[in-house]
């Protein structure tokens, strides 16, 4: 079983959010820049996730900027900085080679990505990373019945938490809506109310 797991994962795949990339992101290798407020910090995060997907050295980077800036937030479970660490961790297993290694990063990632949910269970973010991270698994690995859960609550919270929607950059809210809309997973009503949602915000940003 562990072999078949192994040989699965080496065919793991992820997307991510896709938010756009901001030319006043800069990692702060001492952690101390005046710059360093909650919004740009979680700014440079994003970003620095988004450059993680296809690059294991980004990855490592984004991770070590974690353990050496964020403990603090990581130990008292801040849930947005929980959720993309617990990504980043995941993204470790399409970076990696190790079978060992790899199935440990998944389960760790997950955990910190359920805990993050568990906190916020209507965070559109939060709940993004999650369902981003589970589309993209295999079947076999047994999160099926948790994707399903979390595509229902992305499509609840995406139509109807207006003004959660509203707090995001244009760019990064029409990608999460189009990753929602290409994974496949929603039913023929939902999918329409996602396209007219898409049409909306795409309409409101012109």
């Amino acid at each position: 079983m562990f072999v078949i797991i192994h040989l699965v994962l080496s065919f793991y795949q992820i997307s991510a959010v896709e938010p756009p990339v901001s030319r006043h992101a800069h990692l702060d290798p001492d952690c101390s820049g005046s710059n360093r407020m909650a919004e740009n910090r979680i700014e440079f995060i994003r970003n620095g996730f988004q450059e993680s997907v296809d690059s294991r050295h980004k990855t490592q980077e984004m991770i070590s900027y974690f353990e050496k800036c964020l403990m603090p937030e990581l130990r008292d479970e801040e849930p947005l900085f929980t959720a993309y660490y617990g990504s980043l961790t995941i993204l470790l297993v399409k970076h990696g080679f190790n079978p060992f290694t790899r199935l440990s990063n998944l389960r760790d990632g997950m955990e910190y990505l359920d805990r993050s949910v568990a906190l916020r269970p209507r965070n559109i973010e939060i709940r993004f990373l999650r369902f981003s991270t589970l589309v993209n698994l295999p079947a076999l690995l047994g999160y099926t019945d948790q994707l399903k859960k979390d595509t229902v609550q992305i499509f609840l919270l995406m139509t109807r938490e207006e003004e959660q929607m509203g707090c995001f950059e244009d760019e990064m809210r029409i990608n999460m809506i189009s990753s929602v809309i290409e994974s496949g997973r929603l039913n023929e009503r939902q999918q329409q109310e996602f396209e007219q949602l898409f049409d909306r915000w795409n309409y409101e940003n012109e």
